[in-house]
């Protein structure tokens, strides 16, 4: 509100959401679970339906690449979780490290992928971030194509959370990469600037 409008936003128009983060957005925004209350006569059960993938992320000992690097294919199912595409993935930090892994695999010859990052914002962690980072099988680092949020996402995916006494209104997506990756297996590093802050994370990978 304190800067200027790029001109390529001063139109009176609309500026929709990309299709890919379009979808990104309602995968982090949906419900994780859902219980359903059955009464049958005097008895009373409840189902629970979840939404989202459970996913581990692990911090490793330094150094990181013995235990990539020099892991067999076969171990690393063992070591890490995978990361599923087109899904909500709910990744939990155990052990509350500024810095964990988990393992990603792409089938695709070429093409781009996108990770997407959002937790449950609160008026103790608005200021808190989370950074992605790619390494291949070989422990080289991928750099990535993008780290930008194109406006008109920040604008048309967002989240309320109640500080003081006020409502505020804030970008949904609190990161967006783009990586070419093409097909092979991936180490995925997530550095979180405050662990104790976040806890558990949202993630989408598209």
């Amino acid at each position: 509100m304190a800067c200027d409008m790029p001109s390529a936003f001063q139109k009176d128009k609309d500026y929709p959401i990309n299709e890919t983060d379009e979808r990104a957005c309602s995968l982090l925004s949906r419900t994780l679970s859902k219980t359903d209350t059955l009464i049958n006569g005097t008895d009373t059960t409840l189902t629970t339906t979840h939404f989202f993938v459970p996913i581990r992320a692990v911090p490793l000992p330094a150094p990181w690449q013995n235990y990539w690097v020099n892991a067999s294919d076969s171990l690393l199912s063992v070591l890490f979780d995978t990361l599923l595409t087109d899904t909500t993935l709910l990744v939990t930090n155990s052990g509350l490290k500024d810095s964990c892994y988990a393992f990603f695999e792409t089938i695709q010859p070429d093409g781009n992928t996108h990770f997407y990052i959002s937790w449950d914002l609160t008026e103790n962690n608005i200021e808190s971030y989370i950074k992605i980072t790619v390494f291949s099988r070989d422990g080289r680092l991928i750099p990535w194509q993008s780290d930008a949020i194109p406006l008109a996402t920040i604008a048309g995916c967002t989240q309320s959370f109640i500080s003081g006494a006020l409502e505020q209104t804030v970008p949904k997506i609190r990161a967006r990469y783009e990586y070419p990756l093409p097909q092979g297996k991936y180490l995925v590093l997530f550095t979180i600037s405050e662990p104790a802050k976040i806890g558990n994370f949202r993630l989408v990978v598209l």
